[in-house]
């Protein structure tokens, strides 16, 4: 699956959220928003051949949070439900640089093999000791802002309409990745 469309994947339960809450009702959002996280598990299992933690972890939140916005009859619990994967992410990042086994690095070393021939420049360079030195520090980084990004996330579900919430969520997330992974290189490279 290209970058774009596994974007846009784990974003399009929230988008199909927000449209169907804003224009339906509450509960068709959330069926809607549960539907698609379960199809975004069937396509992983029949792309991949198994589920990976990801989809999984973010299919139950999903369901645990709708559940709790069905019986209380409001999306807040919904909108809520990224601060907690977001806590949840940033402190397996922070956790495993403490312990000095960085996911980043971990994952990188894992998945190289799979990667297409013209990405052996990539993996020759995250392979060295300057690439493994960036992996480790955009590994902590990131946990940072990701913490950051599911604070912000968190304000917005109580103070801001779901389309801000939607627009916070989606691009902020992006945002802080981005800006982390900046950060990253210009303190491995400074």
């Amino acid at each position: 699956m290209n970058t774009e469309i596994s974007l846009l994947f784990g974003l399009l339960p929230l988008i199909i959220f927000v449209v169907i809450d804003s224009f339906f009702s509450l509960k068709a959002g959330l069926i809607a928003a549960i539907a698609l996280s379960l199809l975004e598990c069937i396509y992983t299992y029949f792309t991949f051949g198994e589920l990976d933690w990801i989809s999984i972890t973010l299919f139950l939140v999903i369901f645990v949070a709708a559940a709790v916005s069905w019986n209380k009859d409001s999306s807040t619990a919904f909108k809520a439900s990224p601060f907690f994967v977001g806590v949840t992410l940033s402190s397996l990042l922070i956790g495993s640089t403490l312990f000095s086994r960085p996911i980043m690095l971990e994952m990188f070393i894992k998945y190289q093999k799979i990667l297409p021939p013209q990405f052996e420049h990539v993996t020759t360079f995250y392979n060295s000791p300057k690439g493994v030195e960036l992996l480790s520090n955009a590994n902590w980084i990131l946990g940072i802002f990701i913490l950051i990004h599911a604070l912000i996330v968190l304000w917005s579900a109580y103070k801001l309409s779901n389309w801000w919430w939607l627009a916070i969520r989606g691009i902020g997330f992006y945002f802080f990745a981005f800006l982390s992974f900046i950060i990253a290189q210009l303190y491995t490279f400074n």
